[in-house]
């Protein structure tokens, strides 16, 4: 998250899932957790897709 989404004062899961929109229920339990982890974990690879589709177009 750091290196794809700069700017962030904290990059705690709590955090980034409110900036993000990312429901996370029950904070600190596995499950929901791991969840939150794997939308990020997504919103990391669609910038990651981006970034390598813009340079493939340069």
């Amino acid at each position: 998250m750091r290196r794809r989404y700069p700017g962030h004062k904290s990059y705690g899961l709590g955090q980034l899932c409110a900036a993000y929109g990312i429901a996370l229920e029950n904070h600190h339990r596995a499950l929901c957790d791991a969840r939150a982890s794997a939308a990020r974990l997504n919103l990391i690879n669609l910038k990651r897709d981006e970034a390598a589709d813009q340079a493939k177009a340069a």
